[in-house]
């Protein structure tokens, strides 16, 4: 076991803390990140490692939601929050039922009891596997019914396998700051801090991280030297081709993940125009761009200024990328929650903005220069469909082959794809599930 994984128990109130944010995602729908920091600040949970490790409990009972909910209604007990997290700890931890049920129901020191019925109902739970023959499938992959038919349509015969690896928990992956130092002494520096790292597989500027504590609180993190970013993001940023002196937009910045991964690209050389319609996130981006000594970038709100300095943009991009707006499917084992705050998606309503933004890239960027459209979806409705549908409303467009892109970027083979939009999965190459197309306008206008 990694030693990052030896967890104490928690305290009781960072398990009042934990019950409560888990409320707050099932009967709410708050985002789990959002609803467990909220929480552990209201009870003012404070150590680093316990609001770690109160933050890893959500997110695994919230990947083991459905088989887990499916149990309690087997031994007829209700699955709510407190059944759930002391399920968890009886199924998936091994803990007897007694123990947990008094740490759980409920958390204060003060009202620890167990009544005889409950226990005995929890008592079939010790020893038996998640898994059962009697669950139905669904269940038993975790996935909303609404999404079956995008799945099975998407992925095909690997469909379980994909599901059953969404339901462990991700790799932790960094990607190096270039602009402060290189792989190798990034590896050295994490490793002063307690924390062991390899280089990942394919981005050349990852890192996976085997052991050591959370990284939020180490100096190299603190200092802008790395920052956590999922490999399939990375190589997502690096097949833009982005290079010194170009002028480049990314048209959904967000927090500025694939922005700054764009800033150091680019050797801090030439213009990046960062825009969101987002305040808060672009505010959280300008404060990651000062700790990485990114200085290339131009932060633009889209507000009413912000939309008309985009509009006077038009064909003045080498470069643009759309990271779309999407249901999220290909990270649902870093958000869990997402499947169950989200069970129905809103496939038509994502597609129309999809369709939108890719159009008003294509309007920003100049003749020979190129977009690039990425979701962290695995689903063909915003990945394969929607490039199809560019291609056939801008003729003056046409699919880039994005393995020569990868060749000149990234390591190893590029991955096998039927068309224009490459396919990275959690399953097949160990990254958060992404759709990856290259869009190249001609260089003659029509």
């Amino acid at each position: 076991m990694e030693k990052s994984q030896k967890r104490q128990a928690l305290s009781p109130w960072a398990r009042t803390a934990t019950i409560e944010a888990l409320d707050r995602v099932l009967q709410k729908g708050a985002p789990a990140d959002r609803a467990i920091t909220e929480t552990l600040n209201e009870r003012r949970i404070e150590p680093a490692e316990e609001r770690w490790q109160a933050r890893r409990k959500l997110q695994a009972t919230l990947a083991a939601r459905a088989r887990l909910g499916w149990w309690l209604r087997r031994i007829a007990v209700p699955d709510t929050p407190v059944n759930l997290l002391a399920a968890h700890e009886v199924m998936m931890r091994g803990v007897s039922p007694e123990a947990a049920l008094t740490a759980w129901r409920p958390a204060e020191p003060e009202r620890r009891t167990t009544s005889s019925q409950l226990l005995s109902a929890f008592e079939p739970l010790a020893g038996a596997p998640i898994d059962h023959p009697e669950m139905d499938t669904l269940a038993a992959l975790e996935c909303p019914a609404a999404y079956e038919a995008p799945f099975r349509r998407a992925l095909g015969d690997t469909m379980a396998i994909e599901l059953r690896t969404m339901q462990t928990a991700p790799e932790r992956h960094l990607r190096v700051n270039i602009l402060k130092g290189d792989v190798a002494s990034a590896m050295r520096v994490l490793e002063s801090e307690g924390i062991v790292t390899r280089p990942t597989n394919r981005s050349p500027i990852g890192l996976r991280i085997l052991r050591g504590p959370d990284i939020a609180g180490t100096q190299a993190f603190l200092s802008g030297y790395v920052e956590v970013q999922d490999e399939g993001s990375q190589l997502a940023a690096l097949l833009l081709g982005a290079e010194a002196g170009e002028r480049v937009l990314d048209l959904c910045a967000g927090a500025g993940g694939k922005t700054l991964a764009l800033a150091a690209a680019m050797a801090n050389k030439g213009q990046i125009g960062a825009v969101d319609r987002s305040e808060g996130r672009l505010q959280r981006a300008r404060q990651r761009a000062r700790r990485a000594g990114a200085n290339n970038i131009l932060f633009h709100h889209l507000d009413a200024d912000g939309r008309k300095w985009l509009k006077r943009q038009r064909g003045r991009f080498d470069a643009v990328l759309v990271d779309a707006p999407c249901s999220g499917t290909g990270a649902w084992r870093r958000n869990p929650d997402a499947r169950w705050t989200r069970p129905v998606p809103d496939l038509p309503g994502l597609a129309e903005t999809q369709d939108r933004l890719l159009a008003d890239a294509a309007k920003l960027v100049r003749p020979g220069g190129r977009i690039l459209y990425v979701t962290c979806s695995l689903l063909m409705e915003e990945n394969e469909d929607r490039v199809a549908a560019f291609l056939a409303a801008h003729p003056d467009f046409s699919p880039a082959n994005i393995a020569v892109q990868w060749n000149a970027v990234a390591n190893g083979p590029c991955p096998a794809s039927d068309g224009p939009v490459l396919r990275l999965t959690p399953a097949r190459h160990g990254t958060d599930g992404f759709g990856i197309a290259c869009l190249r306008r001609d260089s003659v206008t029509h």
